[in-house]
């Protein structure tokens, strides 16, 4: 009986002591937090929207030239798409790139034409 007196007793100075040093702070205002995650929601959204409608209306407009299309936007990647030639163009095309590269960056050499068009490199 004595054992509980004492914890109420002590419990009571616990509480009734505590005083406005250890007083909780009002709640913060988070709304102004929460309206701008919303709002960059909404940004997110219209965007993404707006980016959907206008390869929609570059489909519909691809569709209405009478071009091909493979479902993935990427053209010149496969034969039926609207680009330039399919896969060996493009493969054609960037083997040339390189080369290109290979000879004036890599090997310091200029590209020529001689009399009948023909392009070759030779050193600058």
């Amino acid at each position: 009986m004595f054992k509980t007196a004492l914890f109420a007793a002590a419990a009571a100075a616990v509480t009734l002591g505590a005083g406005a040093a250890s007083a909780q702070y009002a709640p913060m205002d988070m709304s102004w937090a929460i309206q701008s995650q919303m709002r960059n929601q909404q940004m997110g959204d219209m965007m993404a929207y707006q980016a959907a409608m206008r390869a929609y209306a570059a489909l519909a407009r691809a569709r209405a030239e009478g071009h091909p299309f493979n479902g993935t936007f990427v053209l010149g990647n496969n034969p039926n798409t609207f680009g330039d030639g399919g896969y060996a163009a493009r493969s054609a095309r960037q083997g040339r790139t390189a080369y290109d590269y290979d000879q004036r960056a890599v090997r310091g050499n200029c590209l020529y034409q001689n009399a009948y068009g023909q392009q070759f490199y030779a050193p600058c």
